[in-house]
């Protein structure tokens, strides 16, 4: 499936978002584009027009589009790949995932979700969420790894 991730409220994470959309910024060892990249294949990103040159979009018919502010995590990844058509999973207000050919989940069915979800809505939440991503990360990173015993 082609998934890309969107920017919602790039103005909150200026000036960081200047240069580089939401989904290029780093929180624990990967990019926020690493993590989804861990559970999606072909991930393009749809930000600010001043950007989309860098970073183009590639679309088709049927595009899971994803909320670039939202860390991934297995619980959020099964209730995206359970979505329905005409659904678009919310936060509260905020959306997180939806189908569709085109950047319009308005007039699609709200379902709020029901897993433990971390979203960055601030750019200081960055810096607040990063100690626990760096341990996720590194989980993913030394996951079916066997390290050397250290030395004395």
């Amino acid at each position: 499936m082609n998934t890309i991730l969107f920017d919602y409220n790039i103005k909150s994470f200026l000036p960081l978002t200047f240069t580089r959309p939401i989904a290029e910024l780093r929180v624990g060892i990967f990019t926020i584009k690493e993590k989804w990249n861990h559970y999606f294949n072909k991930i393009s990103i749809k930000t600010e027009a001043y950007l989309s040159d860098k970073f183009p979009i590639k679309t088709i018919n049927n595009n899971l589009w994803i909320n670039a502010q939202v860390l991934p995590n297995s619980a959020i990844v099964k209730e995206i790949k359970n979505l329905k058509d005409n659904q678009v999973l919310m936060k509260d207000d905020l959306p997180i995932a939806f189908l569709g050919k085109q950047y319009d989940y308005f007039s699609l069915h709200k379902k709020q979700i029901e897993s433990n979800v971390s979203v960055l809505k601030n750019i200081y939440d960055i810096f607040l969420q990063n100690e626990s991503e760096i341990k996720e990360d590194f989980e993913i990173i030394t996951k079916g790894r066997v390290s050397q015993e250290l030395s004395e």
